[in-house]
């Protein structure tokens, strides 16, 4: 036994000091220590959720979209361009099979008063690929391509089995080609004949004044798919509020002075715009009259009710847009334009070359008058 035992032997332990010892540790708190533990998958995609949601926040709430190159070899401008283009495209995705055609609409870009959209045309299966590769982009006025005409309507009611029902009884007998060359309509006698018949989509067609129009994209010879850019527009606006029918007419070819049509009956298909994109509208009236305005990120329509005015463009000459406090004319904002006059009454409709930044507008300049512009209600 060493020192230390011996020593440690001879001093008696106090009576009850054990017990004390005892309760002195026990009354010590106890430090909670944290445990670390992997984090599981779901909340990994949770945290990843939560983060892309805070970076879109920081950043003006953007939401990145991808658009097809037409659109921007139409305005000229990327979507990363173009200021808030979540709420003007659309990835549509339609398609209605109506007999031995085939239309898709796979994007549109769009505001409350005009619509831009891809159409595909797939032509019935015999019809004459090659004539219609020879008139596709031809410049030679032997051979021209018409383009299809094409009516919209206000709704969803009517199917393309309902279309067929109500009308295909009269298609054997209407020839589907231009009334001359250069137009996009029926023959007169054919066109006369048509829109005499009760129309199943007549109850659905827009009121007050519209423009439309079609452009040729590309052509796929090998499933014979045409390819079209098309828009419509409404000075009244109200596009994103009903679904949208549209019926497409059969486009046809002149070749070496015989014109065919490329199929024998019309097609339709529907979709619902959703873009969000508002116009914004003013209204003056003074001793020269009354002028209306409307302007979107695509278009511009202007109603003027008064007299002094000889046609559109004498209207245009003196209207310009307030853009970050700068005038800009009108007609510089578009190579050509639209319209109609008569009875002191003078319509100005214009489809921009860019897509506008209609945050940045302001007001419109009639002359000297300055007409405040504000979102449509």
């Amino acid at each position: 036994m060493n020192e230390y035992r011996r020593a440690m032997a001879g001093c008696p332990i106090p009576e009850g000091l054990e017990e004390r010892l005892a309760a002195r540790v026990l009354a010590v708190p106890v430090e909670k220590k944290s445990v670390i533990r992997p984090m599981s998958f779901a909340k990994k995609a949770l945290l990843a959720a939560l983060l892309a949601a805070l970076l879109s926040v920081s950043v003006g709430a953007a939401v990145l979209v991808e658009w097809d190159a037409v659109f921007t070899r139409r305005f000229g401008q990327t979507v990363e361009e173009v200021p808030a283009a979540e709420r003007l495209f659309q990835s549509v995705g339609a398609e209605s099979v109506c007999g031995d055609v085939t239309l898709r609409i796979s994007e549109a870009l769009g505001d409350s008063q005009t619509i831009y959209y891809i159409l595909e045309y797939r032509l019935p299966a015999e019809a004459d690929v090659e004539l219609a590769a020879q008139a596709w982009g031809s410049d030679d006025p032997a051979r021209q391509l018409h383009l299809p005409t094409i009516a919209y309507y206000a709704t969803d009611a009517v199917s393309w089995a309902d279309y067929e029902a109500e009308m295909g009884r009269w298609w054997p007998d209407i020839e589907w080609r231009p009334q001359f060359e250069g137009s996009d309509y029926l023959t007169e006698r054919n066109e006369a004949f048509y829109r005499s018949l009760p129309h199943p989509l007549e109850d659905y067609d827009f009121p007050g004044g519209a423009a439309a129009g079609v452009q040729t994209v590309d052509f796929d010879q090998s499933t014979g798919t045409m390819r079209f850019l098309a828009f419509y527009n409404r000075a009244d606006g109200g596009l994103t509020e009903n679904p949208l029918t549209v019926l497409v007419y059969p486009p046809s070819v002149t070749v070496d002075g015989e014109t065919a049509a490329l199929a024998d009956h019309p097609a339709l298909i529907t979709f619902r715009p959703t873009q969000t994109a508002r116009a914004k509208c003013g209204e003056i009236r003074n001793e020269k009259g009354t002028l209306r305005a409307s302007v979107s990120p695509f278009s511009v329509n202007v109603s003027y009710y008064g007299g002094g005015y000889e046609n559109s463009g004498a209207l245009a000459a003196e209207l310009a847009l307030v853009v970050n406090g700068a005038e800009t004319p009108l007609r510089k904002l578009s190579m050509g334009y639209g319209g109609g006059y008569g009875g002191g009454s003078v319509t100005y409709r214009a489809q921009f070359d860019e897509i506008l930044n209609v945050e940045a507008v302001t007001a419109l300049r009639w002359g000297a008058v300055e007409i405040p512009l504000t979102y449509e209600t």
